[in-house]
């Protein structure tokens, strides 16, 4: 696994590269809350980064991220180890220029 955290955390500026699960993983289920990903890059890891989906999970922002040869999703929700959401980016529109 590449990095781990729980709440009240900024993850910014890292590079994780081939990690065989998550290359940045936003758990703690319920307790999940004031989390920032920032400017990450995230290339051949299984899933990009990993999201805790259960409820009462709290504010999480995921942006500026690159994440490339993802084999299982780039932005996925789990309750613990099992995936139970689709890639959350997959049917995202593409960015409009402005």
């Amino acid at each position: 696994m590449g990095i781990s955290v729980e709440a009240d955390t900024v993850v910014s500026n890292n590079l994780v590269e081939g990690a065989p699960l998550f290359g940045i993983k936003l758990d703690r289920g319920p307790y999940l809350g004031d989390v920032a990903a920032i400017g990450n890059v995230l290339p051949n890891c299984r899933v990009g980064i990993a999201v805790s989906a259960v409820e009462g999970s709290q504010t999480t922002l995921i942006a500026s991220t690159i994440v490339s040869g993802s084999t299982a999703g780039s932005v996925v929700g789990y309750p613990c180890v099992e995936i139970v959401t689709n890639d959350l980016l997959r049917d995202l529109a593409p960015p409009r220029r402005m």
